[in-house]
C-alpha cells in the first residue's frame, strides 16, 4: 500500500494516560526502567512524539529537537540522512502559527531548510523554534537513534527502504509482520482503524494496563544500552 496523503495524527486523548488505579504499578515500572539504564547520552531522531514520551519515562533530559512535533515521510528522511546539515547548518524559521486539522485544536508549523516540522504540541512558531534551536545543541551524532512507523511513512516502500538503511540505530513500527531487521510488530491493540485503511499508531497510548502499546512489544531499555556505546 502506497498512501501519499497527508497523514493526521490524534492529539491528547484518555488513553494518553495512565488509568488511575494502575499509577502505583506504573511508578514502580518507571524506577525499574531508569535503574536499568546503563547510559543517558543518546539522540533520538523520531518522526513523531514517541521519542519525547521515552525521554521523559527515563527521567533523561531531551537530547535531541524532534521532540513534540511529527514530520512526513519524505522530511523525516531528509532530515534523518542529513542530521548535521538541518541541525548545524540550517536555522529554523515559522511558517504558520494556526495549522488545522479536522477536529483537532490549531498548532503551528515551522521549517528547517525544505523541510516541515508540524508542532503539534506547541503553542506557538515562536516557542517551537526555540526548542528546536536549544535541543538540537544537545544532540550526540555519535549516539543517534531513529524511530518511525509505516504509517507516518505512507506504506512507502522506498521510504522504508532508505530509512531501514540509515548508518545508525533504527525501529520501524509495523503493523503487519515483516522479515526486515529492526522492525518491530505491534497488534491490533496499537492501532486505531479510523476507516477500511487507515490504521494510525497508537504507541504511546495505554489501551490495556500500565504499560504504553510500544512498551508492550519494544524493550526501549535494553534497545538504548546495547546501541549507545554505553559502558
Amino acid at each position: 500500500m502506497n498512501n501519499k496523503k497527508k497523514r493526521k495524527h490524534n492529539m491528547t486523548g484518555k488513553d494518553d494516560f495512565c488509568p488511575f488505579y494502575m499509577n502505583p504499578i506504573r511508578i514502580l515500572h518507571e524506577k525499574h526502567m531508569r535503574k536499568r539504564l546503563k547510559c543517558d547520552k543518546f539522540s533520538i531522531i523520531a518522526q513523531i512524539c514517541v521519542g519525547g514520551v521515552m525521554y521523559h519515562m527515563l527521567g533523561v533530559q531531551f537530547q535531541s529537537p524532534t521532540i513534540d512535533l511529527w514530520l512526513e515521510g519524505e522530511d523525516y528522511m531528509k532530515l534523518a540522512e542529513n542530521l548535521e546539515k538541518y541541525m548545524r547548518d540550517l536555522e529554523p524559521f515559522p511558517i504558520m502559527e494556526d495549522y488545522k486539522e479536522e477536529g483537532k485544536a490549531p498548532y503551528p508549523i515551522i521549517g528547517v531548510g525544505d523541510i516541515k516540522l508540524y508542532c503539534m504540541h506547541y503553542t506557538s512558531c515562536e516557542e517551537a523554534i526555540e526548542a528546536w534551536k536549544r535541543r538540537r545543541e544537545r544532540v550526540d551524532f555519535s549516539r543517534c537513534m531513529a524511530i518511525a512507523t509505516e504509517w507516518d511513512m505512507g506504506y512507502d516502500e522506498d521510504l522504508i527502504t532508505r530509512f531501514l538503511a540509515l548508518p545508525y540505530p533504527k525501529v520501524l513500527f509495523v503493523k503487519s509482520k515483516r522479515e526486515d531487521k529492526n522492525t518491530v510488530f505491534c497488534d491490533e491493540r496499537a492501532w486505531n482503524e479510523r476507516a477500511k485503511t487507515i490504521n494510525v499508531p497508537l504507541l504511546t497510548c495505554y489501551k490495556h494496563g500500565y504499560k504504553r502499546c510500544f512498551e508492550e512489544v519494544f524493550d526501549v531499555v535494553d534497545w538504548i544500552n546495547r546501541n549507545a556505546n554505553a559502558e
